[in-house]
């Protein structure tokens, strides 16, 4: 899960070129359908905070999104944004429902957060 702030964030960018609002203050649910498993990266921007970026890289996106694997949401629902409410916005992929794992198994997830202060970084991405 990758939390951000209000008003500090008002839309993501995935890094296959889809856009989303992130307006929404009514506890609703945006599904990622297009992104599935081959989604590894994401930028937050924001309409009031014009100089701000949050961004997330997941790392070994093929293992850490437990590509092909069982035990996950159904394909198209695998990635969704929890409009919590005025104070914050939830990025989630799911790697695992109801998956039934072998003792010994181990899994392994990585991601890079960042955020930064760009001048006008919403008005180039």
């Amino acid at each position: 899960m990758f939390p951000a702030s209000k008003p500090v964030i008002s839309r993501m960018l995935t890094s296959i070129d889809n856009e989303y609002p992130c307006t929404a203050t009514d506890g609703s649910r945006t599904t990622l359908t297009e992104e599935k498993d081959k989604t590894g990266g994401f930028i937050l921007t924001s309409n009031v905070e014009k100089d701000y970026v949050l961004a997330c890289r997941v790392n070994g996106v093929y293992n850490s999104l437990r590509t092909g694997e069982s035990g996950k949401y159904p394909e198209g629902n695998t990635a969704w944004l929890e409009h919590r409410d005025t104070n914050m916005t939830k990025l989630y992929q799911s790697v695992f429902k109801n998956a039934t794992l072998s003792a010994g198994v181990k899994y392994k997830w990585g991601g890079t957060f960042a955020c930064a202060k760009i001048p006008s970084i919403h008005d180039v991405v």
